[in-house]
Protein backbone atom coordinates (compact mmCIF):
# COMPACT_ATOMS: atom_id res chain seq x y z
CA UNK A 1 0.00 0.00 0.00
CA UNK A 2 1.57 2.94 -0.89
CA UNK A 3 2.30 6.07 1.30
CA UNK A 4 1.55 9.85 0.64
CA UNK A 5 2.61 12.58 2.82
CA UNK A 6 0.09 15.41 2.80
CA UNK A 7 0.52 18.63 4.45
CA UNK A 8 -2.18 21.57 4.28
CA UNK A 9 -3.53 24.39 6.79
CA UNK A 10 -7.23 24.96 8.21
CA UNK A 11 -8.42 27.82 9.81
CA UNK A 12 -10.23 26.41 13.03
CA UNK A 13 -13.32 28.12 15.22
CA UNK A 14 -12.81 28.64 18.60
CA UNK A 15 -15.91 25.94 18.86
CA UNK A 16 -14.13 23.74 17.13
CA UNK A 17 -10.43 24.09 19.01
CA UNK A 18 -12.59 23.58 22.00
CA UNK A 19 -14.07 20.38 20.92
CA UNK A 20 -10.44 18.91 19.86
CA UNK A 21 -9.49 20.17 23.21
CA UNK A 22 -12.40 18.23 24.85
CA UNK A 23 -11.84 14.61 23.11
CA UNK A 24 -7.89 14.57 22.81
CA UNK A 25 -7.37 16.98 26.32
CA UNK A 26 -5.30 18.84 23.91
CA UNK A 27 -5.28 21.23 20.99
CA UNK A 28 -1.82 20.27 20.05
CA UNK A 29 -0.61 20.04 15.84
CA UNK A 30 -0.35 16.46 17.19
CA UNK A 31 -3.74 16.02 17.80
CA UNK A 32 -5.17 18.13 15.36
CA UNK A 33 -2.81 15.73 12.75
CA UNK A 34 -4.29 12.68 14.52
CA UNK A 35 -7.73 13.58 14.10
CA UNK A 36 -7.04 14.76 10.50
CA UNK A 37 -6.11 11.79 9.32
CA UNK A 38 -9.02 9.90 11.01
CA UNK A 39 -11.26 12.01 9.27
CA UNK A 40 -9.37 12.01 5.42
CA UNK A 41 -9.38 7.83 5.67
CA UNK A 42 -13.08 7.63 6.91
CA UNK A 43 -13.96 9.83 3.91
CA UNK A 44 -11.89 7.94 1.41
CA UNK A 45 -13.06 4.51 2.87
CA UNK A 46 -16.66 5.86 1.57
CA UNK A 47 -15.39 7.14 -1.40
CA UNK A 48 -14.24 3.99 -2.79
CA UNK A 49 -17.32 2.23 -0.61
CA UNK A 50 -15.10 0.19 0.93
CA UNK A 51 -16.56 1.14 4.48
CA UNK A 52 -20.02 2.64 4.53
CA UNK A 53 -21.64 1.49 8.35
CA UNK A 54 -25.17 0.72 8.16
CA UNK A 55 -26.06 3.06 10.91
CA UNK A 56 -25.18 6.04 12.97
CA UNK A 57 -24.58 4.15 15.75
CA UNK A 58 -22.28 1.84 13.99
CA UNK A 59 -20.57 5.25 12.59
CA UNK A 60 -20.18 6.01 16.04
CA UNK A 61 -18.62 2.82 17.08
CA UNK A 62 -15.63 2.90 14.23
CA UNK A 63 -14.99 6.44 14.89
CA UNK A 64 -14.86 6.00 18.95
CA UNK A 65 -12.30 2.74 17.96
CA UNK A 66 -10.21 4.73 15.84
CA UNK A 67 -9.82 7.58 18.24
CA UNK A 68 -8.62 5.38 20.82
CA UNK A 69 -6.58 3.54 18.56
CA UNK A 70 -4.71 7.04 18.43
CA UNK A 71 -4.75 7.78 21.66
CA UNK A 72 -6.80 10.41 21.74
CA UNK A 73 -9.42 9.31 24.12
CA UNK A 74 -8.56 6.86 27.32
CA UNK A 75 -8.99 3.02 27.14
CA UNK A 76 -10.42 1.35 27.86
CA UNK A 77 -13.43 3.40 27.13
CA UNK A 78 -16.27 4.21 29.63
CA UNK A 79 -19.64 5.79 28.66
CA UNK A 80 -19.88 8.92 30.38
CA UNK A 81 -16.59 9.53 28.87
CA UNK A 82 -17.28 8.70 25.58
CA UNK A 83 -20.47 10.50 26.15
CA UNK A 84 -18.38 14.06 27.30
CA UNK A 85 -15.74 14.06 25.14
CA UNK A 86 -17.42 12.39 21.98
CA UNK A 87 -20.48 14.49 22.59
CA UNK A 88 -23.19 11.33 22.52
CA UNK A 89 -26.24 10.55 24.40
CA UNK A 90 -25.10 8.91 27.21
CA UNK A 91 -27.45 5.90 25.33
CA UNK A 92 -25.08 6.11 22.54
CA UNK A 93 -22.05 5.62 24.47
CA UNK A 94 -23.10 2.51 26.57
CA UNK A 95 -24.00 0.67 23.15
CA UNK A 96 -20.66 1.58 22.23
CA UNK A 97 -18.91 0.99 25.18
CA UNK A 98 -20.62 -2.78 24.80
CA UNK A 99 -19.71 -2.88 21.14
CA UNK A 100 -16.28 -3.01 21.65
CA UNK A 101 -16.05 -4.81 24.88
CA UNK A 102 -17.60 -8.05 22.74
CA UNK A 103 -15.11 -6.99 20.19
CA UNK A 104 -12.11 -7.65 22.87
CA UNK A 105 -13.31 -9.03 26.37
CA UNK A 106 -10.55 -10.77 27.36
CA UNK A 107 -8.05 -7.41 27.31
CA UNK A 108 -10.67 -4.95 29.20
CA UNK A 109 -11.02 -8.07 32.16
CA UNK A 110 -7.40 -8.57 32.76
CA UNK A 111 -7.03 -4.80 32.83
CA UNK A 112 -9.34 -4.56 35.10
CA UNK A 113 -8.45 -7.56 37.24
CA UNK A 114 -5.12 -6.26 37.59
CA UNK A 115 -5.57 -2.96 38.43
CA UNK A 116 -8.00 -4.02 40.98
CA UNK A 117 -4.98 -6.96 42.44
CA UNK A 118 -2.31 -3.39 42.35
CA UNK A 119 -4.56 -0.92 44.04
CA UNK A 120 -5.41 -3.65 46.83
CA UNK A 121 -1.71 -4.44 47.50
CA UNK A 122 -0.88 -0.55 47.61
CA UNK A 123 -3.40 0.02 50.16
CA UNK A 124 -2.63 -3.24 52.07
CA UNK A 125 0.96 -1.54 52.05
CA UNK A 126 -0.23 1.32 53.96
CA UNK A 127 -1.95 -0.75 56.70
CA UNK A 128 -5.73 -0.17 54.95
CA UNK A 129 -6.22 -4.44 55.26
CA UNK A 130 -9.59 -3.78 54.66
CA UNK A 131 -11.61 -1.04 52.99
CA UNK A 132 -14.69 -1.79 53.60
CA UNK A 133 -14.35 -1.04 57.18
CA UNK A 134 -13.34 2.44 56.40
CA UNK A 135 -15.41 5.46 58.07
CA UNK A 136 -16.43 8.28 55.93
CA UNK A 137 -14.14 10.24 58.09
CA UNK A 138 -11.59 7.55 57.35
CA UNK A 139 -11.91 7.93 53.66
CA UNK A 140 -11.80 11.67 54.05
CA UNK A 141 -8.41 11.47 56.01
CA UNK A 142 -6.72 9.40 53.09
CA UNK A 143 -6.72 12.50 50.84
CA UNK A 144 -3.92 13.43 53.41
CA UNK A 145 -1.98 10.28 53.16
CA UNK A 146 1.04 9.53 51.50
CA UNK A 147 0.16 8.81 47.32
CA UNK A 148 0.41 5.41 46.15
CA UNK A 149 2.61 4.10 43.31
CA UNK A 150 2.98 1.18 41.85
CA UNK A 151 4.36 -0.19 38.34
CA UNK A 152 1.63 -1.53 35.80
CA UNK A 153 0.48 -2.35 32.71
CA UNK A 154 -0.34 0.42 30.24
CA UNK A 155 -3.31 -0.74 29.91
CA UNK A 156 -4.03 -0.82 33.68
CA UNK A 157 -3.14 3.46 33.49
CA UNK A 158 -5.53 3.82 30.78
CA UNK A 159 -8.36 2.05 33.02
CA UNK A 160 -7.64 4.06 35.89
CA UNK A 161 -7.60 7.35 34.02
CA UNK A 162 -10.86 6.35 32.02
CA UNK A 163 -12.02 5.40 35.49
CA UNK A 164 -11.28 8.28 37.50
CA UNK A 165 -12.95 10.96 34.85
CA UNK A 166 -15.94 8.51 34.86
CA UNK A 167 -16.47 9.37 38.50
CA UNK A 168 -15.09 12.82 38.72
CA UNK A 169 -17.72 13.21 35.72
CA UNK A 170 -20.59 11.89 38.01
CA UNK A 171 -19.47 13.42 41.38
CA UNK A 172 -18.83 17.22 40.30
CA UNK A 173 -20.63 19.35 38.09
CA UNK A 174 -19.42 22.88 36.65
CA UNK A 175 -20.99 24.53 39.72
CA UNK A 176 -19.33 22.23 42.37
CA UNK A 177 -16.37 23.74 44.92
CA UNK A 178 -12.95 23.99 42.26
CA UNK A 179 -11.00 22.97 45.73
CA UNK A 180 -13.56 19.82 45.96
CA UNK A 181 -12.50 19.04 42.51
CA UNK A 182 -9.06 19.50 42.53
CA UNK A 183 -8.75 17.39 45.47
CA UNK A 184 -9.78 14.29 43.54
CA UNK A 185 -7.09 14.70 41.82
CA UNK A 186 -5.99 12.51 38.47
CA UNK A 187 -4.13 9.53 38.09
CA UNK A 188 -0.03 10.74 37.31
CA UNK A 189 1.81 8.09 34.60
CA UNK A 190 5.63 8.36 34.22
CA UNK A 191 7.06 6.00 31.73
CA UNK A 192 8.97 2.59 33.02
CA UNK A 193 9.54 0.75 29.33
CA UNK A 194 7.26 0.34 26.61
CA UNK A 195 4.76 -1.75 28.15
CA UNK A 196 4.72 -0.30 32.01
CA UNK A 197 4.57 2.93 33.76
CA UNK A 198 5.07 4.03 37.18
CA UNK A 199 1.20 4.61 38.04
CA UNK A 200 0.37 6.90 41.09
CA UNK A 201 -2.95 7.75 42.70
CA UNK A 202 -4.14 9.45 45.62
CA UNK A 203 -5.35 7.06 48.42
CA UNK A 204 -8.91 8.09 48.44
CA UNK A 205 -9.04 8.47 44.66
CA UNK A 206 -7.61 4.48 44.64
CA UNK A 207 -10.26 4.03 46.95
CA UNK A 208 -13.20 5.24 44.88
CA UNK A 209 -11.47 3.53 41.70
CA UNK A 210 -11.25 0.14 43.48
CA UNK A 211 -14.94 0.39 44.47
CA UNK A 212 -15.50 1.21 41.24
CA UNK A 213 -14.42 -1.79 39.58
CA UNK A 214 -14.33 -4.18 41.62
CA UNK A 215 -15.87 -3.73 45.27
CA UNK A 216 -13.54 -2.44 48.61
CA UNK A 217 -13.41 -5.69 50.04
CA UNK A 218 -11.06 -9.03 49.47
Amino acid sequence: MPEYQIAFSAGLSDTQVGAITSLAGRASPDAVTALARIALDEWLQWLVADDRPASLTEVSKRRIRALLEAHLMPSPPTAPVIALRARLSLGQARYVVSALALENPASGAEATAGLVRHIRTALHAQGIDDPSNLSQAQIEALAMGNDLAFDAPRAEASLAAATHEEILTERFGAGDDLRMIDAFQPPRVKRRTDSYVRLTLRPHVALAILERLGGPAG
